[in-house]
């Protein structure tokens, strides 16, 4: 009986975690290359082996592949573009991880984020050399105004040489409405308390 409950309060919680993780962007991770996506000038994927290879960094991003803005030192101003399917008036939550690349720690960069029609400039991080500490993890929330939503990342910076923008881990999720989750809650506590009962009765 205690293995029932066991399965019952698991399938609950996936059903919670379901609900707030399922990802909208294809190929976010950009493992795929960076098919999925509309890229403009010089945005290319890499990883940090190419980075410790060819341009003196350090260390390791641990997440495989990124996409670089500005990579294999040439001028950027790149961008990548992405529409993916929403729902007119649901709140979605945008997540991902940007960095700063430079050898020397010297250099900045500048990305613009875009989302439909409302466009944010990042707060930069510092330069580093350093792969494993490189990447920060941003986080917007916005409305959809229709049945499609682009995001665009822009590269706008006016050093490009010697020193790249890093994306990775793009994710787009719908933002669960609060009755939905307290009622997720209520029946993982119901399923919970009953199996607590049969079990006691055992």
């Amino acid at each position: 009986m205690m293995n029932t409950t066991c399965l019952a309060a698991g399938a609950a919680l996936l059903l919670v975690s379901g609900a707030a993780s399922a990802n909208l962007v294809t190929n976010g991770d950009f493992s795929s290359d960076l098919n999925g996506w509309t890229a403009v000038q010089r945005v290319i994927a890499a990883d940090s082996e190419l980075y410790v290879s060819n341009a003196g960094g350090s260390g390791s991003t641990g997440t495989g592949t990124f996409a670089a803005f500005g990579g294999a030192d040439e001028t950027s101003l790149g961008s990548l573009t992405q529409s993916i399917n929403t729902v007119l008036g649901d709140l979605y939550s945008l997540t991902f991880s940007y960095g700063i690349f430079a050898a020397n720690g010297v250099g900045t960069q500048a990305m613009r984020l875009t989302i439909g029609a409302v466009e944010y400039v990042l707060d930069a991080p510092a330069a580093t050399g350093d792969l494993s500490q490189i990447l920060h993890p941003y986080s917007y929330q916005f409305t959809a105004l229709g049945s499609s939503t682009q995001i665009t990342f822009q590269d706008t910076s006016l050093m490009s040489r010697s020193v790249d923008g890093l994306l990775d881990d793009v994710q787009v999720g719908k933002v669960p409405e609060p009755g939905v989750m307290a009622l997720l809650g209520i029946g993982l506590i119901g399923t919970i308390g009953i199996g607590r009962r049969r079990f006691s009765k055992t």
